[in-house]
């Protein structure tokens, strides 16, 4: 099942290394300083987030000790003020 995920994200990847071409070329044609500015800033934006995909695509996808039917039963629900 992770290889379909995996799959659909890398999809967006490439979609996003489309979109950020296009972006570029939009930047280098715009008529003021200003404008070129901020399509950087979006192209900056895009790539973060570009990053944090392929993160996630690296994550070993283990949920986890706490993982679970019913999450909350295995949790520790002690409070912060009483582990003190």
């Amino acid at each position: 099942m992770n290889g379909t995920w995996h799959h659909e994200v890398r999809q967006v990847l490439r979609l996003d290394e489309e979109e950020l071409a296009l972006w570029e070329r939009i930047a280098e044609s715009v008529p003021t300083h200003h404008l070129r500015h901020m399509i950087r800033m979006m192209i900056r934006r895009e790539q973060e987030e570009m990053a944090m995909l392929r993160m996630l695509l690296g994550e070993s996808c283990y949920p986890g000790p706490d993982y679970g039917p019913d999450p909350g039963s295995a949790m520790d629900t002690t409070t912060c003020e009483e582990k003190k």
